[in-house]
C-alpha cells in the first residue's frame, strides 16, 4: 500500500512537472503564468510532505518544502484574481498575508513538537494550527466566490467557462482537504486515506493535463485579449459571426459534415477555423461543436408537442447523423438522458401533446 502510494504521488509530481514545463513556455510572461508555476511548486511540495517519504526527509529540506505548502491557498487565492481580472496585481498587504500563514504554520509545527515533549509549552502554538486552517479555508472560498462572480473580459466565453471548471473543482477539494485536516487536528492520516489522497491528487492533475495539452492553456492562464491588436479582434470577430450566421441557417444539419467543408463554405482556411472553435469557442474538436448544435435542436424538437408524431429517427437524420447510434450517444453525453426519456419528460402532463407520448 506504501509503494502504491508512493507510486500515485510521483505520477502526480512528474505530471506537474509537464504542466510547469507547458506554462514556463507559454505562460511565464504573465502574472497568472509565474503564479500557476508557484502553486505548482506548493502542490509537489504537499504531496512530498503529507506522503509517506516525509519521515526520511532531512530537516533543512523538510522546511524549505513546508514554506512552499503553506503557500497554497493564498496563491490559489492570487491565481484566481489574476486569470478573472488582468488589472490584478500583487501588492504588499499580499506579502503580509504570506508571512502571516508562514508563521502560523511554523507555529503550528512547533505545537506538535511541543506536545512531544521536547520544547516549553506555548498557548500562541497551540492556537497557531486551527488558525491556519480557518485561514487556508477563508483563502479557498474568496478564490470560488472571485470565479463564479468576477467576469471574464468580453469576448471570452471560452475562458470563464474553463476557467470556473478550474477553480471549483480545485478549490473543492482543497477545501476537502483543510477541513479534514482541521478534524485530525494535525495527527497523520490511516493510510488509506492517505492512498486514496494520493489517487485523488493524481486523477485531478491528470484531468487539468488532458484538457490543458492544447491551445487551451492560453483559456486558463493567458489575459483574455493582451496579445490581440484591434485589427485582428476585429477580424477574429467578423469569422465569428460569419460561423454563427452558418450555424443559425442550419449548415450542421449537412450529413458527413467535416471542419474541411465547413470552412470551405465559410471562405476560409480550414486551420483558422480549428482555431477558432477549439482555442476561442472552446470545444474539443469539431464533432463536440457540430454535437453541440445539433443536440441543441434535437432538444427543441422533442419538447415540441407539434411534433410529438415525428419519430426520433426522422429527427436524427434530418440533423445530420447517418444512423440512430451516434445521435444516441451525442444526446446522452449532452444532456444525461437518452431522447426517448428526454421527450417523454418535457410532454409528460402537456395539454397540447395528445396521445402521442405516453
Amino acid at each position: 500500500m506504501i509503494l502504491l502510494d508512493i507510486g500515485f504521488r510521483f505520477a502526480a509530481m512528474a505530471l506537474l512537472g509537464l504542466l510547469a514545463l507547458l506554462m514556463l513556455r507559454r505562460g511565464r510572461e504573465h502574472l497568472s503564468g509565474l503564479l500557476a508555476l508557484a502553486f505548482v511548486a506548493g502542490l509537489v511540495s504537499y504531496l512530498i510532505l503529507s506522503g509517506p517519504m516525509q519521515a526520511t526527509l532531512p530537516g533543512w529540506l523538510e522546511a524549505g518544502l513546508l514554506a512552499a505548502a503553506l503557500a497554497n491557498p493564498l496563491l490559489f487565492w492570487a491565481l484566481t484574481r489574476s486569470m478573472f481580472d488582468e488589472r490584478f496585481r500583487l501588492k504588499p498587504l499580499h506579502g503580509a498575508f504570506l508571512a502571516v500563514v508562514e508563521i502560523l504554520g511554523f507555529l503550528s509545527v512547533l505545537a506538535h513538537t511541543i506536545e512531544r515533549g521536547t520544547v516549553p509549552g506555548s498557548v500562541v502554538a497551540a492556537y497557531a494550527g486551527p488558525l491556519l486552517r480557518v485561514a487556508s479555508v477563508a483563502f479557498i472560498v474568496a478564490a470560488i466566490v472571485v470565479a463564479h462572480r468576477r467576469a471574464v473580459p468580453p469576448l471570452s466565453i471560452a475562458r470563464r467557462k474553463v476557467r470556473v471548471m478550474f477553480v471549483s473543482i480545485v478549490g473543492a477539494y482543497m477545501l476537502l482537504i483543510v477541513l479534514s485536516e482541521l478534524l485530525l487536528g494535525g495527527s497523520k492520516p490511516h493510510p488509506v486515506v492517505s492512498l486514496l489522497n494520493a489517487a485523488a491528487v493524481l486523477a485531478i492533475v491528470a484531468g487539468v493535463c488532458v484538457g490543458l495539452l492544447t491551445p487551451r492553456l492560453g483559456l486558463l492562464l493567458e489575459p483574455a485579449r493582451a496579445n490581440a491588436g484591434g485589427g485582428e479582434l476585429a477580424a477574429e470577430q467578423e469569422l465569428v459571426e460569419r460561423l454563427d450566421k452558418a450555424m443559425a441557417e442550419r449548415a450542421y444539419r449537412r450529413e458527413g459534415l467535416t471542419i474541411g467543408q465547413l470552412a470551405e463554405q465559410l471562405q476560409m482556411q480550414e486551420h483558422r477555423l480549428r482555431a477558432l472553435i477549439n482555442s476561442r469557442l472552446g470545444f474539443r474538436n469539431f464533432a463536440e461543436f457540430l454535437n453541440r448544435h445539433r443536440v441543441a435542436e434535437a432538444c427543441e424538437r422533442l419538447a415540441d408537442p407539434a411534433q410529438s408524431k415525428t419519430s426520433i429517427l426522422t429527427i436524427c437524420l434530418e440533423l445530420g447523423y447517418g444512423s440512430i447510434g451516434p445521435f444516441n450517444r451525442a444526446f446522452k453525453q449532452a444532456t444525461g438522458t437518452t431522447p426517448t426519456q428526454y421527450r417523454r419528460e418535457r410532454l409528460e402532463g402537456n395539454p397540447e401533446r395528445g396521445g402521442a407520448v405516453n
